[in-house]
């Protein structure tokens, strides 16, 4: 809602601009003020109000007619009838914001050349109207909802900065996590920390109420996709310090939900509650390791239960145990090879696991081999991270992990249909070596 002082600065604006000082009596009297009338017929009103309007002419009588408007006068004096006071008052408001929006568009064009006097009034009505919660931007002056619904922006009082709404926090540089990272990977109590446009950002995405978000889900046991049940973002508040939840109610079942539970403040953002665990959540993908793994699949699975507890260090040691022990099972594999181990087994023990993976390249996942300072990450989080920087990491070294793994499965895949299609391939010529000579229509028996 406008207030008085926005509605005073406004008429002052309109005085500056359209108001007319002939410096002589007659000349005053007989002035029309067309420039007034055109402008208002120019932003749509109507035709009593622009007559009216042809009669004032000095700032001061300007003043008094643009005040009009926001006082009600030329309500009451064209007796609008069938209005509450309720609906004249949003009348009143809607009609001093056309105004408003009306005369910001009409100055640009001239502000760099007018004097400091119009400069400061026209910033102190924008100054006025952002106080009032409406912002000026691309031509439109609107409320930071609207601007949200219209263009997917919002203003940020704290930057003065028209913030996209649509764009992803998610950056190398900030190391800011997207909103589904929030949700899925951000271990309990780890405090991110945010600017203040990212401190919007995310608190806005994480509450869309389009937004959806893939996981699995524990009650159908099946993976599906989740979707928030209301939206909890205020617009109109943007910045201040709060506590929420954010409710994902599952595509298959209503009843499905998973719950998470933030705490902003000093624009740093905290997952201090979650159901189902990280653990819960990421432990059903893992299944498919089982078999590539061995017996390091308790250790793979013991390293994500950790991490979901805040437990940072100790999530890195069995994740370097399950590295190391992927690296001596492809060595186990090189070995039986006599050139390999000839060549390369002597010394192979003293080499730095960097070497040992390039010597072993032919038996590892290229990913592996082409990411191998993953060691080198896992190791320096044991003896020189915090518990703070090991959990931020996790996600990253976790998911890297996973991919190699990714990789042997599908080796292993392809490893196995080629060996089902070799013998179906011999049993097929087996049986046609078997045909009486003559008995086909190919050449061999032409």
């Amino acid at each position: 809602m406008l207030s008085q002082n926005t509605a005073i600065t406004l008429a002052d604006l309109y005085a500056a601009y359209f108001g007319i000082n002939y410096g002589r009596p007659f000349l005053q009297r007989r002035a029309r003020n067309q420039k007034l009338s055109d402008f208002l017929y120019k932003i749509g009103f109507h035709d009593e109000w622009r007559r009216n309007a042809m009669s004032e002419r000095t700032p001061s009588e300007v003043k008094e007619f643009i005040l009009g408007f926001y006082t009600g006068r030329f309500l009451n004096d064209a007796d609008e009838n069938g209005l509450d006071e309720d609906e004249k008052e949003e009348l009143r408001q809607n009609i001093s914001l056309a105004l408003a929006q009306g005369i910001l568009n009409e100055v640009k064009g001239v502000f760099n050349s007018a004097s400091d006097s119009f400069r400061e009034t026209s910033l102190q009505l924008l100054a006025l109207l952002e106080n009032d919660g409406y912002h000026f931007f691309r031509s439109k002056l609107l409320t930071n909802e609207q601007l949200i619904l219209e263009f997917g922006v919002l203003f940020n009082p704290e930057t003065k900065k028209f913030v996209d709404m649509k764009e992803t926090t998610h950056n190398e540089a900030s190391e800011t996590l997207s909103a589904e990272q929030f949700l899925l990977q951000a271990p309990l109590y780890q405090s991110y920390d945010l600017d203040s446009d990212d401190h919007i950002r995310i608190i806005h995405q994480l509450g869309l109420l389009k937004h959806t978000i893939d996981s699995y889900c524990l009650e159908c046991d099946l993976p599906s996709t989740f979707q928030p049940e209301r939206q909890h973002f205020d617009p109109n508040n943007p910045t201040i310090d709060r506590e929420f939840s954010v409710v994902l109610v599952c595509s298959r079942a209503g009843s499905h939900r998973m719950k998470f539970f933030f705490r902003v403040k000093n624009n740093s953002i905290t997952k201090v509650g979650q159901y189902p665990s990280i653990g819960d959540l990421v432990l059903p993908g893992t299944k498919k390791y089982k078999r590539s793994l061995g017996s390091d699949y308790a250790e793979f699975t013991r390293a994500i239960g950790l991490a979901a507890h805040g437990i940072g260090v100790g999530s890195f040691v069995y994740l370097r145990r399950v590295f190391e022990n992927l690296i001596e099972r492809a060595h186990d594999v090189a070995i039986q090879d006599a050139d390999w181990r000839q060549t390369n087994e002597p010394d192979f023990l003293g080499k730095r696991m960097n070497e040992k993976i390039l010597l072993l390249k032919d038996q590892l996942p290229s990913f592996l081999v082409e990411n191998r300072e993953m060691y080198s990450i896992l190791s320096k989080g044991i003896h020189d991270l915090s518990e703070t920087e090991c959990l931020k990491y996790f996600p990253v070294v976790r998911t890297g992990i996973q991919l190699l793994l990714d990789e042997e499965l599908e080796r292993r895949a392809r490893r196995e249909k080629t060996s089902t299609i070799q013998k179906e391939i011999e049993t097929i010529k087996s049986a046609i070596s078997k045909e009486p000579a003559g008995s086909g229509d190919g050449e061999e028996g032409r």
